[in-house]
C-alpha cells in the first residue's frame, strides 16, 4: 500500500553494538514510494574515551550515500542527541547511521528511534 505525500514510515527502534576497532552501522531500506525516514533521537556511548587513546569517535548519517551529518564524540557516553522535529529524509530515501570506530579496544553502542 502506498502512502500519501510525504508519509512517515511506521517508527522502530534501531540497536547495533561494535566490536572493538570496528564501526558500525544501521541501514534503514529506501521505505518505498511516498514514504520518508525520520531519526528522532540517537544514544550512543564508547565503554571507554575515546579520547584515552589517539582516535575520536563519532556519528555519521548519510541520505543515499551523501553526507548530511557529521559529530565527533569524545567522551565514552550516553552521548544522547535528540533532534526536536525529528531529523526528516527525503521521499524514498535510504539512510545509514554509522557509529565510527573510536580506536583500538573501543566497543561502542549506537540506538537510535525512527520512523
Amino acid at each position: 500500500m502506498e502512502g500519501s505525500a510525504h508519509t512517515i514510515a511506521k517508527r522502530t527502534l534501531n540497536t547495533a553494538t561494535a566490536a572493538a576497532n570496528n564501526a558500525v552501522a544501521i541501514t534503514l531500506a529506501a521505505p518505498g514510494v511516498g514514504f520518508r525516514h525520520v531519526i528522532y533521537d540517537l544514544q550512543v556511548s564508547y565503554d571507554i574515551d575515546p579520547d584515552s587513546i589517539p582516535a575520536v569517535g563519532g556519528i555519521t548519517i548519510t541520505e543515499d550515500g551523501v553526507l548530511v551529518f557529521d559529530v565527533d564524540i569524545t567522551k565514552s557516553g550516553p552521548a544522547p542527541l535528540y533532534f526536536r522535529d525529528g531529523l526528516e529524509f527525503a521521499d524514498n530515501a535510504a539512510v545509514v547511521v554509522t557509529l565510527i570506530a573510536g580506536g583500538a579496544g573501543v566497543t561502542g553502542k549506537s540506538n537510535f528511534q525512527s520512523a
